[in-house]
């Protein structure tokens, strides 16, 4: 119950964050928080932890010396995700490295998340926590911690930002097949000058220069301001254009201005937080920094398991699918159906029903309408009603037939599925 509040959270958005787990709501609401009492929920936050609490605090005695983890409260969590994301989906040919916010304000314990994430889909592939004992987070430390090529594979573009951008690392990751595009500061010390063939003193919005240093190409563009990339897979300019707002007379009208190929290819494949945050978890304004990380790490697997889903769709051939908020709403239910009890081997041990018992409702106690109510799987109220065959309760009402409609819904899915 606690995981489906959590990710219930980015669906339902309140004011106060306390309000999550109030109990009593008025009209009726039932907010899947209400399930867990104020106590129940301080005592979950208190004990938080997804380690072993004897092996925690022996590595809490080993502070301050290098066999200290600081990582140790999450480990296991965050070990377990990083493998599934590694494990059900294979990234196409560009992808991109960035730092991840673990919530809409950094961290200020000093952590830093770097995430490598699919272009097409922004799909995080990996993901590494830097904890600050390396002595350079920048260029080829984070990107080989991200970057297993053995694992990969090669012949992929990574593109990234001027936190990672290094010519040294470009001319490495081509010998390993792998095309690289970033931003650089022109300041960099690999970064080559060249007054002769610099910029005027006022240069128009669309001007380019360039420069070709062995297998590296580097580029200075001015758009509203400068900007200066690197890459070893593009040409210099190819004529591709971009579209810019420009101020004139009264108003604003949209002008097109040359655009190195470097900048238009990473324009499209860079990709960041966005969508992440559409539906953040609101949970991670708690302060800690490991439940702020495990609210993340739970956030960041809701939103490669949509990603997973809406591929799965395509391969059908169904462009039209679940919104991220109704497939969080399904995914509340399906670990509701998990929490009840639905264990696989039990139902597997269960007799299955002869095979001339026919779908009838039935009182769940012969004879007494008032006793053995349950919870209907159709509108989710209390009915004294099962279905004789299915073992499930359903309403039968008046007002409305429960009965009738689930079970035209389940045939309707077995002929959708048999087609």
């Amino acid at each position: 119950m606690f995981l489906i509040a959590v990710v219930y959270t980015s669906v339902v958005k309140l004011h106060d964050h306390i309000d999550y787990w109030r109990k009593g709501w008025p009209f009726g609401f039932q907010f899947p928080g209400d399930a867990i009492s104020r106590n129940n929920f301080e005592l979950v936050r208190t004990t938080l932890s997804l380690c072993d609490p004897e092996e925690d605090d022996e590595n809490e005695a080993k502070k301050g010396t290098p066999a200290y983890d600081k990582l140790f409260k999450i480990q296991p969590f965050y070990s377990e995700l990083v493998k599934a994301c590694k494990a059900h989906f294979q990234p196409h040919s560009n992808i991109c490295v960035y730092e991840r916010k673990a919530a809409k304000k950094q961290l200020k314990c000093g952590y830093r998340l770097f995430a490598l994430a699919d272009s097409l889909t922004g799909y995080t592939w990996n993901l590494h926590i830097d904890t600050g004992k390396a002595a350079d987070t920048r260029g080829q430390t984070a990107v080989k911690n991200l970057l297993p090529v053995s694992v990969i594979g090669s012949g992929f573009t990574l593109y990234m930002d001027s936190l990672f951008s290094s010519p040294r690392l470009f001319t490495e990751l081509l010998d390993q097949n792998i095309g690289c595009c970033g931003v650089m500061s022109e300041h960099h010390s690999e970064f080559p000058q060249n007054a002769k063939n610099d910029f005027s003193a006022s240069p128009s919005r669309g001007d380019i220069r360039w420069l070709r240093k062995d297998k590296l190409l580097f580029v200075k563009w001015v758009d509203i301001r400068e900007v200066a990339m690197c890459s070893t897979v593009h040409e210099s300019f190819t004529g591709q254009v971009i579209k810019r707002p420009v101020e004139e007379g009264e108003g604003w009208v949209s002008k097109q201005f040359s655009c190195p190929d470097a900048v238009a290819d990473f324009n499209r494949h860079m990709v960041g937080n966005d969508f992440e945050f559409s539906y953040s978890m609101p949970c991670t304004r708690i302060k800690c920094w490991e439940r702020v990380l495990f609210y993340h790490l739970l956030d960041l697997a809701v939103v490669n398991s949509f990603i997973l889903y809406k591929e799965v769709m395509k391969g059908k051939g169904q462009v039209k699918g679940l919104t991220q908020k109704e497939f969080r709403v399904m995914l509340c239910k399906e670990i509701y159906k998990f929490a009840k009890g639905c264990d696989p081997d039990a139902r597997a041990a269960a007799p299955a029903p002869a095979a001339d018992v026919l779908c009838m409702p039935v009182f769940n106690v012969p004879g007494n309408a008032t006793a053995g109510r349950k919870t209907c799987k159709h509108c989710h109220t209390t009915t004294p009603i099962h279905c004789q065959k299915c073992l499930i309760p359903l309403c039968v009402k008046a007002s409305k037939n429960c009965f009738k409609e689930w079970h035209e819904l389940e045939s309707n899915k077995n002929e959708t599925l048999i087609s």
